[in-house]
C-alpha cells in the first residue's frame, strides 16, 4: 500500500507545480497537444511582480502566486486545463470557445483580479497581462504546432505589457514583426 501511494504521489508530482498545486508547464504542454479545435491558448502574468516580491519578501510573493492561481482557477471552472507554466506565467487552455468567448473570459480574469489579495496580513493590490492565440482563426496554418500557439500567447502578453499591462491582446502576425525591429 505504501509504495502504490509513493507512486501515485510520484505521478502527481510530476505533473503539478509544487507551490501552487495547478498543472505545470510540461504537463499543460502534453495536454495541449491532445486539444482539439477550436481552442484558444491564454497567457496571463502579474504586472510588476518582481518589484512585489523585492519590496514583500519572498513569502508573500509565493502566497501571491498561489492566491492569483486560485482566483483564476475559480473563474476558469471546467471550461478548460490551467497550469503554472514557470515564474509568474500562468497558462491556461480553453476548450471548445469561440473567439469571443475567449474575450470575454479574459474580461472575467481581470474583473477578478481587481479585488485585493490579502496576504500574511498586507493587502496587495495585483494586475495582469494577458495574451490570447485562438486556434484555428488566428493562425493561417491548418494544423500548427501547438508551441507556435503558445508562443503567440506570450507574445500577445508581451503586447498587451508593453502597452502598460492590466489588459488582454490577442495574437497577430503583425505582433511578431514589432517583435523583430
Amino acid at each position: 500500500v505504501a509504495r502504490r501511494s509513493a507512486a501515485a504521489q510520484a505521478r502527481f508530482d510530476a505533473r503539478h507545480d509544487a507551490l501552487t498545486g495547478l498543472a505545470n508547464g510540461r504537463h499543460f504542454n502534453n495536454e495541449l497537444a491532445r486539444a482539439t479545435c477550436p481552442f484558444t491558448v491564454i497567457f496571463i502574468d502579474i504586472d510588476n511582480f518582481r518589484s512585489i516580491r523585492t519590496v514583500l519578501g519572498r513569502s508573500v510573493g509565493d502566497a501571491l502566486l498561489c492566491a492569483f492561481g486560485e482566483r483564476l482557477s475559480q473563474v476558469l471552472g471546467a471550461r478548460g486545463l490551467l497550469a503554472r507554466s514557470e515564474g509568474n506565467a500562468f497558462v491556461i487552455r480553453l476548450d471548445h470557445a469561440t473567439p469571443e468567448a475567449a474575450d470575454a473570459l479574459a474580461q472575467e480574469f481581470h474583473s477578478a483580479l481587481q479585488h485585493a489579495f490579502v496576504l500574511e496580513q498586507i493587502t496587495v493590490y495585483a494586475t495582469a497581462s494577458i495574451g490570447l492565440s485562438h486556434h484555428p482563426a488566428d493562425t493561417d496554418v491548418k494544423h500548427p504546432a501547438t508551441q507556435d500557439l503558445l508562443r503567440q500567447a506570450e507574445v500577445a502578453n508581451y503586447a498587451a505589457k508593453s502597452a502598460g499591462g492590466n489588459r488582454q491582446a490577442r495574437y497577430n502576425p503583425d505582433m511578431d514583426a514589432r517583435l523583430s525591429r
